[in-house]
């Protein structure tokens, strides 16, 4: 065990040699002696001291000019003053100048001077060990990558870490004796008092709050609150707030919320599709199923027409089964011509580009559609230009364009008037197309749907009249052939399409049109 190291300042030889005699004889010291001031501050720079023992009067100064700079320097060691003097007025006059404690010699003072000794190097360690504890409290106070709150018990703020008052772009000392409901977002700032009271019932509260910076923008926060109970009448109750920094966790949450909303809409739009394709590969079944049946219906009329042939070759005009002959004979190549249409309708497209009569497609189109339109009273009017020249098109393609806008039409009109669709051909002003106009007097399209008349499977009809690809086909196979194609709409009073084929093909994109 290392010996406790004293220096001694005594200009009295003998009294320096008792003392140092008597201090080593009780054993556990080591002591060094000088007897001037200027020697005692050359051993002080030298070597280090576990306490001081200083003589009031020296030949050149004072224990208190030593006390005195000592403390002016920083030096810590603990320094017991040894006077001759019995006076308490200077007694406390050394205690005020910074010594640790003071002996008065008289017979026995040697005698209480290991006790002293004890007393004050042990006062020293504790003082110098809290020192320590308080700056590294300090520095993890300081250094501390959360934010640290001190308040009193009534929310006045103490003291804040540099963290905190980074992230809020305060200083401390614009902090100190503020209300930390300054630090609150202004809907929180109610809470103060009721944080309060929660704190003096529970000891500890965990939550999150807004803090509000400088500018005014704010910043979430996770708030760990404890109540440190009061130490006595110089240290009152306080409370500290741990205080961690979520802005990340919070767009990380965000970004998860977006992210899933993100996966429902997918997996809607996944859904979507599938039953697209259901309905798509329904729609397929059904036209090949009405190409079988068309085929089937054919051969038996060909055997009707063949045979009423005959028959009219076999009987004379006056016989009078001669118009019943010929109106057979009629009827069945109007029902071969209309099953040759679907025929050919129901074809694969080859999508091969010829000139074609705009006119012939309409007629075409009209002799399947036709006399389903007009069942139910329903007026057409069809004014078709004569002598319009040919465009490179696809018949096949045209004829669905017309169909799908007759139908349209047609599924548009209001129940309580006569319905009227109107078609007619003409060229373009720019005589650079051929236009086609389906017009009808029905409900028109309401604003809310006027942007997606051309979605695929949008459609206000229902499932049971409509599957929504009607339009977006026509759109499509106009664009395909460079054509423009367009529409103007009033809720109430109709709907008209404009198709703009060009006689030398070109491309453009689809939009609405002023009558």
């Amino acid at each position: 065990m290392q010996p406790t190291r004293l220096l001694l300042v005594e200009d009295s030889p003998d009294v320096a040699q008792l003392t140092q005699e008597y201090l080593e004889m009780k054993g556990g010291y080591k002591v060094d002696t000088v007897a001037h001031v200027s020697d005692f501050w050359s051993q002080v720079a030298a070597e280090d001291y576990d306490a001081l023992l200083l003589d009031y009067n020296l030949p050149d100064g004072n224990g208190l000019e030593i006390l005195e700079k000592l403390t002016d320097q920083g030096i810590k060691t603990p320094a017991i003053m040894i006077t001759g003097r019995g006076d308490e007025r200077v007694a406390a006059k050394t205690v005020q100048a910074g010594a640790a404690d003071y002996v008065i010699k008289t017979g026995n003072y040697l005698d209480t001077l290991p006790e002293v000794l004890t007393r004050v190097i042990e006062r020293a360690r504790l003082k110098r060990a809290l020192a320590e504890a308080e700056r590294r409290h300090r520095d993890l106070f300081e250094q501390a990558s959360d934010g640290i709150l001190v308040c009193d018990g009534q929310g006045a703020i103490l003291d804040a870490n540099p963290a905190l008052c980074r992230w809020l772009d305060f200083s401390l000392k614009e902090l100190a004796g503020q209300s930390m409901a300054r630090l609150l977002a202004s809907e929180q700032t109610e809470d103060v008092r009721a944080l309060c009271e929660n704190l003096a019932a529970e000891g500890s509260l965990f939550y999150e709050a807004v803090y509000r910076r400088r500018d005014g923008s704010t910043l979430p926060v996770e708030v760990s609150a404890r109540l440190v109970a009061a130490r006595g009448p110089n240290h009152p109750a306080f409370t500290q707030f741990f205080v961690r920094n979520i802005t990340r966790r919070k767009e990380m949450g965000a970004e998860n919320a977006r992210l899933f909303q993100d996966l429902q809409r997918s997996l809607e739009a996944l859904q979507t599709a599938q039953a697209q394709l259901v309905r798509v590969a329904r729609l397929t079944a059904v036209g090949e199923l009405a190409a079988g049946i068309a085929h089937q219906i054919n051969n038996p009329l060909t055997t009707i027409i063949a045979d009423a042939q005959l028959l009219l070759k076999s009987i004379s005009p006056a016989h009078p089964g001669h118009a019943s002959a010929s109106a057979i004979y009629q009827a069945g190549w109007r029902a071969q011509r209309v099953i040759q249409r679907l025929l050919n309708f129901s074809r694969p497209d080859e999508g091969q580009f010829i000139p074609t009569s705009v006119n012939e497609t309409i007629i075409d189109s009209l002799d399947l559609i036709g006399a389903h339109i007009q069942r139910g009273g329903i007026e057409l009017q069809i004014n078709l230009a004569p002598d319009l020249p040919y465009v490179p098109a696809s018949s096949h393609q045209l004829e669905e364009v017309w169909i799908n806008l007759l139908m349209n039409a047609r599924d548009a009109l209001a129940e309580n008037r006569p319905g009227l669709i109107t078609l007619m051909s003409r060229l373009g002003d720019d005589r650079e197309t051929v236009e086609v106009q389906v017009a009808d007097n029905g409900r028109g399209i309401s604003e809310a749907n006027l942007d997606q008349i051309f979605t695929p499977f949008f459609t206000t009809k229902g499932e049971e009249r409509g599957n929504g690809l009607g339009l977006s086909v026509c759109q499509s196979v106009v664009q395909n052939h460079g054509g423009h194609i367009a529409f103007n709409s009033k809720p109430g009073r109709g709907t008209t399409f404009l198709v703009k084929l060009p006689l030398v093909r070109k491309s453009e994109n689809g939009g609405t049109y002023e009558q």
